[in-house]
């Protein structure tokens, strides 16, 4: 039996576009867990958003109502945590931003928003840790509200993973709406698949230079769809056992969905209705995927994002066995650097250097950040220089777009606009609190992105030079000064006299005179 000294019972959620999950687990000392509830509620957040770019505030409503549902069911469970993510409603809407705020404030739920590539990995987290495949290549596709997620991987880690705005709800507000009978012609059958091919035409290509060996699909959409195709399936078919179809039946229900009116299609035995409007959209996607992808059979599987969520929370825990196999922010992140050619070695430096002046100014008081805080400040130091791939000139500002725009996998949106903000500021100007670019941050959150930025930029004034000339710098208070001590090992005057400014910005942010104490 699991150890139930030290356990957890935490609440997963996830705000989807069509759909809103909930899973609640059990986690035990051994790293063993149990899952206590799985729920899910159409939610239909996206119904104004692909049409206008904005989330309706009927929907918002809606989504206020059902988090604060999700809240008092996890209070129920007593948990000790709860890890809420939102994804492509919230993340491609121009209002997103305020949805979440007004979740927060009227639920107390603090919902992170996740980019796409992020929400595919852990759509693959979930998927995989449910499956036997050992180190077989297999395909796996989620038909979302809003977008479809491909991932090509193993049990072990994935070698492609891809997020594109082609969902169900989407599509079906692009071509079609509510007012007619809700038949889909030939002509706009056509339309659709045309428009699907353009939107995975390098997805394809990617797919098909692969050795994949089984095809699972996970979303509510796929499932749908397979249990349809198992209801009109010929007798002498096979389905090999699990809960499949090949393409012929998939076609089949594309065909026999798209004939049928709305009313009809709300009445078909076992189909949720609340799905009746937009599952022949998501039927000639997953045939036009099918076809040009060449994947003759697709097997559902029920486990998704919330699955991933509830496994990349085992993966953080110290001990856990494949903690290390899977480090997701520093390979995505090294990733992101080496690919725009970054000097590694000055790189690395300003990162050591940075985190000295971190942890000796906790030492000396000037701040109580944590392990969170370090890590954002860490990988700001790392990517500060990959906007000189696209220019010197303002490459602070280059960094930044980049980081916040290039989907670094394991990050929610804000943390990864902390990492592009403190990577913004090690160089030029110096930020102030009510500055326009911090607009919708906690005032919390604002003082410790100053604060981290100001250790970076003079960790890169130290390391000018990009030759390590300063071995090691670190905070210490001496007669009511604050010392910058550095121990250079070779002439360092071109860093002292970059760092002068550095000191008047110091005396500012923590109130002491400080001052350079060069040990030789």
């Amino acid at each position: 039996m699991p150890d139930r000294t030290e356990e957890k019972i935490i609440s997963f959620i996830d705000l989807g576009t069509n759909s809103a999950r909930l899973l609640i687990a059990r986690i035990y000392s051994n790293h063993s867990f149990s899952v206590l509830r799985r729920q899910k509620e159409i939610i239909r957040l996206g119904e104004g958003s692909f049409a206008q770019g904005v989330i309706s505030e009927y929907a918002i409503e809606r989504a206020i109502d059902l988090c604060r549902k999700y809240v008092e069911i996890s209070q129920n469970f007593n948990v000790d945590e709860i890890h809420a993510v939102a994804t492509s409603a919230a993340r491609d809407a121009v209002n997103g931003q305020d949805l979440i705020h007004r979740i927060r404030l009227e639920t107390g739920l603090d919902i992170k928003i996740i980019s796409g590539e992020e929400e595919a990995r852990l759509i693959y987290l979930g998927v995989s840790n449910n499956l036997s495949m050992d180190d077989r290549l297999c395909l796996f596709i989620d038909i979302g509200g809003g977008s479809t997620e491909i991932i090509v991987g193993s049990r072990f880690d994935y070698v492609y993973i891809k997020s594109l705005k082609l969902g169900a709800l989407r599509t079906h507000f692009r071509f079609l709406d509510n007012s007619g009978t809700g038949v889909i012609d030939q002509d706009k059958r056509e339309k659709i698949r045309k428009f699907v091919e353009s939107k995975i035409s390098y997805t394809k290509t990617e797919v098909l230079s692969q050795p994949v060996e089984k095809v699972y699909g996970s979303s509510g959409t796929i499932k749908a769809l397979i249990s349809l195709a198992e209801k009109y399936r010929n007798k002498n078919s096979s389905s090999n056992g699990e809960n499949s179809a090949d393409i012929a039946e998939i076609e089949n229900v594309m065909l026999r969905l798209c004939g049928m009116s709305l009313e009809e299609r709300r009445n078909i035995p076992g189909l949720n209705p609340a799905r009746s409007d937009i599952v022949a959209t998501g039927a000639i996607i997953l045939h036009t995927l099918m076809k040009e992808m060449k994947i003759a059979r697709i097997y559902s599987t029920d486990s998704s994002l919330r699955d991933g969520l509830l496994f990349d929370y085992m993966l953080k825990q110290p001990g856990f066995k494949s903690a290390l196999d899977i480090p997701v922010k520093e390979k995505s992140v090294r990733h992101l650097g080496r690919s725009c050619r970054i000097d590694e070695d000055h790189a690395e430096h300003v990162t050591k250097l940075s985190r000295d002046l971190f942890e000796s100014a906790k030492e000396c008081g000037l701040h109580n950040y944590g392990p969170d805080e370090l890590e954002m400040l860490e990988y700001a130091a790392y990517l500060h220089d990959i906007g000189q791939f696209v220019a010197f000139s303002g490459h602070q500002n280059h960094s930044c777009y980049m980081i916040m725009n290039k989907s670094l996998l394991g990050f929610n949106q804000e943390e990864l606009r902390i990492i592009g903000l403190i990577a913004n500021f090690h160089r030029k100007k110096v930020p102030k609190l009510k500055d326009e670019i911090f607009s919708g941050l906690e005032e919390e959150t604002v003082k410790y992105i100053i604060v981290l930025s100001l250790f970076l930029r003079i960790a890169e004034h130290l390391e000018r030079s990009h030759d390590g000339r300063v071995k090691r710098a670190w905070f210490s208070k001496s007669d009511k000064k604050l010392l910058v001590n550095i121990e250079p090992v070779k002439d360092c005057t071109i860093e002292l006299r970059a760092m002068e400014d550095d000191l008047a910005v110091l005396e500012n942010t923590f109130g002491l005179k400080a001052e350079i104490n060069e040990i030789k």
